[in-house]
C-alpha cells in the first residue's frame, strides 16, 4: 500500500486506468473524497477515508492536516492497544510457567523483601499461606550467610547449594516442615 494520501475534489481527477474505481464511487454518488494512510512502524496497515456524497468539496490543506492527524492518533491508539494485548499475553505466559514449574521460585525487591513465591516454593518450605511470608526480608533470614548478604546487597548473583537448617529459622516464618535439613 502507498504512503501517499488520496485527495480528490471530484472523480474526474482519477487517472484513466481507475475507470472501475470511478464507476464504483459514482454508483455511491460520491463527489469528492480524501483518504490518508494509517501507518505504524513505517508501514501502511490501512486507510481512513472521508467521502462527500451529493456535494463537491474543495479540500483545504487544513482539512488534510486535521484528517491526517486524526488518522495518526488512531494508528497510535491501535498500536498501543495491540502492544498492551501482547504484553498481557506474555505476562500470562510467564505467570503460568512461574506457577507451574516444578522448582521453587522466590522473588525479592531490591531491598530484600519477598514480594512473591510460587506454589512449589511454598510446598518445599512448608508454607501454607503466602501472606505469612510476603514481606519477610531475605537479609534477616538466620540461615543466609553474612558473605551472601554482602554479595546480594552489592548486586552480585549467587550460585550455591547448602543445607537449609529449619531448626535455625526461629520465628522468621511459620513452616510445617518436620525434617531438619533440606539440601538446596
Amino acid at each position: 500500500m502507498s504512503m501517499k494520501p488520496i485527495v480528490l475534489f471530484n472523480l474526474d481527477e482519477l487517472p484513466e486506468e481507475a475507470v472501475l474505481e470511478k464507476k464504483r464511487l459514482g454508483a455511491r454518488n460520491i463527489k469528492s473524497l480524501m483518504a490518508v494512510p494509517m501507518v505504524t512502524d513505517d508501514s501502511v496497515w490501512g486507510f481512513m477515508e472521508i467521502d462527500m456524497i451529493d456535494v463537491y468539496r474543495d479540500w483545504s490543506n487544513e482539512d488534510y492536516q486535521w484528517f491526517n492527524s486524526l488518522a495518526n492518533i488512531i494508528s497510535i491508539c491501535m498500536e498501543l492497544h495491540r502492544s498492551e494485548l501482547e504484553t498481557n499475553l506474555e505476562r500470562q505466559y510467564f505467570r503460568s510457567i512461574y506457577q507451574n514449574i516444578p522448582v521453587g521460585i522466590e522473588m525479592y525487591d531490591k531491598d530484600g523483601y519477598l514480594i512473591d513465591a510460587n506454589e512449589k516454593d511454598m510446598e518445599i518450605f512448608g508454607v501454607e499461606n503466602k501472606s505469612d511470608i510476603v514481606g519477610v526480608n531475605l537479609f534477616d533470614n538466620p540461615i543466609v550467610r553474612d558473605d551472601w548478604r554482602v554479595k546480594l546487597k552489592e548486586g552480585e548473583s549467587l550460585d550455591y547449594s547448602y543445607k537449609y537448617d529449619f531448626n535455625r529459622l526461629g520465628e522468621y516464618y511459620p513452616t510445617s516442615v518436620s525434617y531438619t535439613h533440606l539440601t538446596l
